[in-house]
């Protein structure tokens, strides 16, 4: 006998279908949005994206929905951590920053070893993966073990790991529209 860990997603299946009976289980989902927004508080006023930096995943839109929100919120931060896949579209990344006067409140790390990722998780109280394609988005999972609160666009494997209004917000892709009201909302 010994524990049996199960997500939250798949509770109730697993203990209909574990054996041997009695095994103790643990429900190891960590990812709710909070029921006061003000415990985002508790973590800087970053938002984080943690991709490599290429166009599938969506930067640009991310970049622009943060434009539309940003004077409204002064206090907040966007950082963009990955390897770079495509300088061009890096480029267009940069340029866009300092069209928008954001530079001091954008920014790029590239050069992230995984072990230091927790470092960006830990601070960060919304992460966002703003992909237009993808399997299942590991990071979500990784910014949901930190406490982050999630967006993820409707892509995929993301709305298996993120459900609307519970453990995060759902956007269509290509949206920085929608995208921006996610983030206003968190």
């Amino acid at each position: 006998r010994g524990d049996f860990f199960v997500s939250h997603h798949n509770l109730e299946v697993a203990k209909k279908r574990t054996f041997p009976a009695g095994r103790k289980m643990t429900c190891i989902y960590h990812s709710r949005l909070p029921d006061d927004p003000r415990r985002l508080r508790a973590k800087e006023k970053i938002i984080l994206c943690v991709a490599t930096i290429a166009e599938t995943k969506g930067q640009l839109i991310l970049l622009n929905a943060f434009c539309k929100i940003a004077q409204i919120f002064p206090d907040w931060r966007l950082q963009f951590v990955g390897r770079i896949h495509c300088t061009q579209y890096f480029d267009t990344l940069k340029q866009t920053v300092y069209r928008n006067g954001l530079s001091k409140r954008v920014s790029f790390h590239k050069g992230v070893e995984f072990g230091a990722l927790s470092e960006f998780y830990a601070k960060a109280s919304v992460f966002v993966l703003p992909s237009l394609h993808e399997g299942l988005g590991l990071v979500l999972q990784e910014a949901m073990f930190f406490g982050c609160a999630v967006v993820g666009s409707s892509v995929g494997g993301i709305p298996e790991l993120v459900i609307p209004d519970s453990t995060g917000l759902l956007v269509p892709p290509s949206d920085p529209e929608a995208l921006s009201t996610a983030l206003a909302t968190l």
